[in-house]
Parts: structure tokens; C-alpha cells; sequence
């Protein structure tokens, strides 16, 4: 809730539980997903990585994977922001 940003932790894709990140994805209960991988991950963590980005993919959900895009669009959300307008984020899914 840090900055006026509501959050909910959810579990990790490998993890078979109820609220699982794909659960969420499954269910549009998430709007945007950033997801940047890196080359001396484990491979757990790699696999899990897989499973989300194909997830958003999947079901349409914006995917960020790239760290300067991620900033990019920060910077442009928050020049929007103060304008005072309302960036959709449904605008740049593919």
C-alpha cells in the first residue's frame, strides 16, 4: 500500500495452491505483469518465470520483461499522471 497502491501477495506459479499468480491471471484479477528474467536465475525460478510470461500471453494480459520498457512507461505514467490524466492500461495490450 506503499505510495496509495493497493497490492495483494499471491503464490508463485509452480505452487498449487488457491491465488497462485496464474490463478490470478486466469481470473483478470491482474492488470499488468512485469516480469523481468535473468540469466543466473535457478532453474525453479526460471521455470516459474516461463509459466507467467506464457500465462499473460495466453490470456492478454500486458507483460513487461524488459527493464528500460518497464521505466519507460513509469515515466510516462507518471508525466500522464501529472497532467492529470487517466493512463489505460488496456490501451497497449496486444
Amino acid at each position: 500500500k506503499e505510495n496509495g497502491l493497493s497490492v495483494q501477495e499471491v503464490h508463485k506459479a509452480r505452487v498449487k495452491e488457491k491465488n497462485n499468480i496464474l490463478d490470478c491471471i486466469v481470473n483478470k484479477k491482474i492488470d499488468i505483469v512485469v516480469n523481468i528474467p535473468h540469466a543466473n536465475e535457478p532453474k525453479e525460478e526460471m521455470e516459474d518465470g516461463y509459466l507467467l510470461r506464457r500465462a499473460t500471453v495466453n490470456y492478454n494480459i500486458p507483460l513487461l520483461s524488459n527493464l528500460e520498457l518497464f521505466f519507460a512507461l513509469v515515466l510516462a505514467i507518471k508525466k500522464e499522471h501529472e497532467r492529470s490524466f487517466v493512463v489505460e492500461l488496456s490501451k497497449f495490450a496486444s
